[in-house]
């Protein structure tokens, strides 16, 4: 009904009364209303060009928003480029939904795709037209990763370094968080290779330096690098000291569970959670803590009369 609203004062406009000529609020809520509310991005993008050109950010943003949602990361691109080449300032929202949009289905064609999203970032942030923050060099971290390319987990810690070097001059936003850390340990452990192992171990350390306290993914993470490793006393001795902390963090939950099993020997899993032939893993309290949530007594509502 909005469309057909404009296109009649559309209409009225083409036919000499310029009080109907749509205003770029107007256009910009039914292209607003297309994507959010329809998730039409296809027909919202027909009014745009028809009653355009609007060149303003929120209309950018809304169209590149709309495509990245609908797995079409290329669009979403085209409007990122645009509103670099027209000086529309794009914020980090924006190139982090193009990344995340390429991320979906990765493959090689995209991963340059990721790369050229990066280095337009790299030139707007040299610029001082954008400040990347944290959520972003994360997303670029998970493309490195499932892009699959050569000595993956050397280039995914030099991003990390990066993102060090920017946040030591200034830029607050960009602080690796335990997620950048977790994707990065991920990302060793997918290599298959054992030798990424003392880049994990020298991550973990570096976590837990940082009084940035890891989680379940940190563990679990951890236990799939473990498992690269020869059968041994080595790998013995990491498996259970990784468990006793993950245990007085109370962090254990299925998932590390899981990971646990994977990466020790029956006898092992079954000495360090107390667990008997044939049970399955009990997991106390003292062990889970951290998932506890301790909930607000209710309170009734008063009841008038």
């Amino acid at each position: 009904q909005a469309r057909a609203i404009l296109d009649e004062m559309y209409e009225f406009y083409l036919d000499g009364d310029n009080d109907y000529k749509p205003s770029e609020r107007s256009v910009r809520r039914v292209v607003e209303a297309f994507v959010k509310r329809y998730g039409d991005v296809a027909e919202a993008e027909k009014v745009f060009e028809q009653y355009g050109p609007l060149d303003d950010q929120e209309s950018y943003k809304t169209l590149l928003f709309g495509w990245s949602k609908s797995d079409e990361p290329e669009r979403a691109h085209h409007y990122l480029t645009e509103m670099i080449e027209k000086n529309l300032e794009p914020d980090c929202f924006c190139f982090d939904r193009v990344l995340e949009a390429y991320n979906a289905n990765m493959n090689k064609k995209r991963f340059k795709k990721c790369q050229q999203v990066f280095a337009q970032m790299e030139e707007c942030r040299q610029k001082g037209l954008v400040k990347p923050n944290e959520r972003f060099y994360n997303s670029f971290i998970r493309a490195i990763g499932k892009a699959k390319i050569p000595d993956t987990p050397k280039k995914a810690h030099m991003i990390l370094e990066r993102m060090r070097k920017l946040y030591e001059e200034g830029n607050r936003g960009i602080k690796p968080t335990v997620f950048t850390y977790n994707a990065i340990l991920n990302i060793c452990a997918e290599s298959k290779d054992m030798h990424s192992m003392p880049l994990a171990l020298t991550l973990f350390n570096e976590l837990r330096a940082s009084n940035m306290p890891p989680d379940h993914v940190t563990f679990g993470n951890l236990f799939k690098c473990a498992a690269l490793l020869e059968d041994g006393s080595r790998k013995q001795a990491l498996v259970s000291s990784t468990f006793q902390l993950c245990c007085k963090c109370g962090c254990v939950n299925e998932y590390v569970i899981r990971d646990l099993k994977e990466s020790a020997p029956e006898h092992q899993w079954r000495e360090l959670t107390n667990c008997e032939q044939g049970d399955e893993v009990y997991i106390p309290k003292e062990w889970r803590w951290k998932f506890e949530t301790k909930r607000k007594p209710r309170t009734k509502a008063p009841r008038f009369r």
